[in-house]
């Protein structure tokens, strides 16, 4: 059900403050517009809480594991303690103490662009931290911080080809505008991020095909 309002909310909104006929509607809609994109970004939170929605936070060993052999006892002891305070970090923001959270996302990120080399996949632990770094940003209030941070989630993901990462992206920093009360350009970007979240499904869709026929064919 959030899913879907979620949706309904964003087509709406866009289609609001798209053009010349929403700005002429007056107060009545720029109050209504306001209205559905805060209630929009709430939803948006409640679910990547809720752990719903198109992102899945990259576990650990996903970036960090090289294949046997492949590292050093001091790579090894430097990955670890990157793991720690990635860890660390994800546990103060749920437990709100977002300064000790934001503190520990920039020590990781010290320690991942210091050891790029020691890690299986660089880039997908940046992205964890200036994600977690946006996240506890954004929970301060720091807003235009949280978007810098957030814009660079979103290049990590273009650059690689990671659709899911750029789906959340443009949805955490539509959210940022609306707290920011920036609502056209909030409604942009929440037309990006429906719009991805379309092309997310049809990706998974075409996959789910290939795989059911590979089974058949089998």
């Amino acid at each position: 059900m959030s899913a879907l309002v979620l949706g309904q909310a964003i087509g709406f909104v866009g289609a609001l403050v798209g053009g010349n006929e929403a700005r002429k509607k007056g107060a009545q809609v720029a109050a209504l517009n306001q209205s559905l994109l805060k209630v929009n970004s709430e939803l948006r939170r409640e679910m990547r809480e809720a752990g719903m929605g198109p992102y899945v936070p990259i576990p650990a060993q996903r970036f960090i594991e090289k294949g046997p052999g492949q590292s050093s006892d001091e790579e090894i002891a430097v990955v670890d303690g990157i793991v720690l305070k990635l860890k660390a970090a994800k546990r103060h923001l749920k437990e709100s103490a977002n300064d000790l959270a934001l503190g520990e996302f920039d020590d990781a990120l010290k320690s991942i662009d210091a050891n790029e080399n020691a890690l299986a996949e660089g880039w997908k632990a940046a992205r964890k931290a200036h994600r977690g770094r946006g996240a506890a940003l954004e929970r301060l209030g720091r807003f235009a911080e949280a978007l810098d941070a957030m814009q660079t989630v979103l290049s990590l993901s273009v650059d690689h080809d990671d659709h899911s990462g750029e789906t959340d992206a443009l949805g955490v920093i539509a959210d940022i505008y609306t707290d920011m009360d920036q609502l056209e350009v909030a409604s942009e970007y929440y037309d990006r991020y429906f719009k991805s979240l379309q092309e997310e499904d049809a990706l998974n869709a075409a996959k789910d095909a290939q795989e059911a026929d590979t089974a058949v064919a089998a």
